[in-house]
């Protein structure tokens, strides 16, 4: 359970588009803006990785900023699962200078860079056929990894004139895995959420970053001033 743990909260935290007038010349700059994605990651240049997430994946950041700075333990024991644990390891990685520093793009590349949990390996992950939708402004294409398609879709949005990756339904769907396979709902107890993140995902946290949780993970960051 927690090596398929680790599998599926990696995919999460990876750590997470725009282009030509017509269909026909959008296909390959979608690719191309995956494939500088995927090189971005693999050389762990964050700032030009958070380039190339579209503003939803941004925004979703930010409110992991803001919950790592700001909110108590009630707040995030109730709050969106995905982005209470991504503030959890933020909090436990980075200080809080770094976390306040770091505004919108910024963000995504701070979590994404601090994360010790493995992303995108640029070696295994690729994607197959795009299709282009929504009258050009979307895009979609199956995810491949170790060059077998799989059951997740990687998707495009068209913003400021170029194409970049839609993360948060990529994101969603990780997230609804996640809890199936700890057991959460919507409807769950925060003490027993509580007992679930300190008995599934501080272990895996510990051990990737090879350092002690301490229990003012718990507190806001802006609290321990």
């Amino acid at each position: 359970m927690t090596r398929r743990l680790v599998s599926v909260a990696a995919f999460l935290l990876i750590a997470l588009c725009g282009g030509a007038s017509a269909q026909t010349g959008d296909a390959p700059e979608i690719r191309a803006s995956f494939d500088s994605y995927r090189a971005a990651v693999g050389k762990g240049d964050w700032a030009e990785a958070a380039e190339l997430v579209d503003a939803e994946a941004v925004a979703a950041f930010e409110r992991v900023r803001d919950a790592a700075l700001h909110a108590d333990k009630a707040e995030l024991l109730r709050g969106e699962f995905w982005i209470s644990t991504a503030a959890l390891v933020l909090r436990h990685v980075a200080t809080a200078d770094e976390i306040e520093a770091a505004r919108g793009r910024a963000a995504y590349a701070l979590a994404s860079r601090a994360s010790p949990f493995p992303t995108i390996d640029p070696g295994v992950i690729d994607i197959g056929p795009v299709r282009i939708a929504d009258g050009g402004v979307a895009a979609t294409a199956p995810i491949v990894h170790n060059g077998q398609r799989t059951d997740y879709v990687m998707r495009f949005v068209r913003e400021d004139g170029r194409w970049r990756i839609a993360w948060s339904p990529l994101f969603a769907n990780a997230t609804v895995e996640i809890e199936t396979q700890l057991g959460i709902t919507p409807r769950t107890p925060a003490d027993v959420r509580e007992i679930v993140i300190e008995r599934d995902m501080f272990p895996i946290l510990r051990d990737r970053t090879r350092r002690e949780i301490s229990q003012s993970i718990w507190q806001p960051l802006k609290a321990r001033r």
